[in-house]
């Protein structure tokens, strides 16, 4: 997996006041922590850290973190939790952890659904997805794009669950007993007919 490089700066006031004035410079303010380091508070640009969170890994993606001034604060990260305004969709806040090549982690690793089912085709049933990722165990080096499920074969009435797929060597952490995606009958709607004025029952 290649890594993409993030510039940071430290941020010395963790105010609510500081923290909004970042982002009116189209900086994010972020933090950077685990493997036994100290928390550091830093900011990230805006639209660095969307391209980065919007190429092939997505939120998988492993940032080779730079910060202006300290080489000991920098190293290769993760962005554990984003948060986003719900309307500009701007970044608000982020959450880095430092990321040890040698060690597993746990990832969400998207689904890919291929197939169209045969009880869509034939017997106009209704397909649902359940899960739209799986969580998989690995070294950040070795993180899948995604993971293909193929629904070809529900009919009517059959589901299919994370035990039912074969995920190769991947070693899936989300329960096995959890459904992935179902096909269920058609939707019947009932036709009420409404007896016109003077006519007898």
């Amino acid at each position: 997996m290649d890594t993409i490089t993030l510039a940071a700066q430290t941020r010395p006031e963790r105010k609510k006041q500081a923290a909004k004035r970042l982002r009116r410079e189209s900086r994010v303010p972020a933090v950077v922590y685990g493997l036994g380091s100290d928390t550091i508070a830093i900011s990230v640009d805006q639209k660095e850290i969307h391209l980065g969170l919007h190429a092939d890994q997505g939120m998988n993606a492993i940032f080779e973190l730079e910060v202006a001034g300290d080489k000991k604060a920098g190293g290769p990260v993760l962005a554990r939790v984003v948060e986003r305004d719900p309307i500009s969709g701007h970044y608000i806040h982020v959450d880095f952890f430092r990321v040890d090549f040698s060690q597993a982690m746990v990832f969400a690793v998207p689904i890919e659904f291929t197939g169209v089912p045969v009880g869509v085709q034939l017997d106009a049933g209704v397909l649902e997805r359940y899960l739209d990722h799986v969580d998989v165990r690995c070294r950040p080096d070795a993180v899948p794009g995604g993971v293909t499920v193929d629904l070809t074969e529900l009919g009517v009435g059959d589901n299919i669950h994370i035990s039912d797929v074969d995920f190769g060597d991947l070693d899936i952490v989300t329960d096995s007993g959890r459904t992935v995606a179902a096909v269920h009958a058609p939707r019947v709607v009932e036709e009420v007919v409404v007896a016109e004025e003077g006519e007898e029952g």
